[in-house]
């Protein structure tokens, strides 16, 4: 009985890290189409949204749990994902896509945007990874 109540846990925090990606998906794509009127971009930030907020929104719920929980729902090895960090990942996204917006607004141009989107989620990411790693 146990096995079911932890496999119930994991997979409503999993659900909802994809009902959040979801509606980033739609609301940061609709977002994008309305102001910039550029569909491509538009869906690029949906797309670094949606992915940012269902990589890190499980594993923030994770981590908030207590040491006893993690291991029961096996948290050690959720933590990475593919030896990624989850929670540095969809942080570095999250900063990406305002990166995305704001670089949009300054530059009338996709493909700066663009680069600044990922060059951003790439500082971040590094960043975070090497202070939640030694925190």
């Amino acid at each position: 009985m146990a096995d079911d109540t932890e496999a119930v846990d994991r997979r409503a925090i999993e659900m909802i890290g994809v009902a959040s990606a979801v509606m980033n998906v739609a609301a940061f794509t609709a977002f994008g189409y309305f102001v910039f009127v550029d569909v491509a971009y538009s869906v690029i930030l949906g797309v670094f949204s949606g992915i940012g907020a269902y990589v890190f929104l499980p594993w923030f719920f994770m981590r908030q749990m207590s040491e006893k929980q993690q291991q029961k729902l096996n948290g050690g090895a959720y933590q990475k994902l593919g030896g990624v960090h989850r929670g540095a990942l969809g942080f570095g996204l999250g900063v990406g896509t305002l990166a995305l917006i704001v670089a949009r607004f300054v530059v009338d141009d996709t493909v700066v945007g663009i680069g600044t989107g990922v060059a951003s989620t790439l500082i971040v990411y590094l960043i975070v990874a090497v202070l939640v790693s030694l925190w």
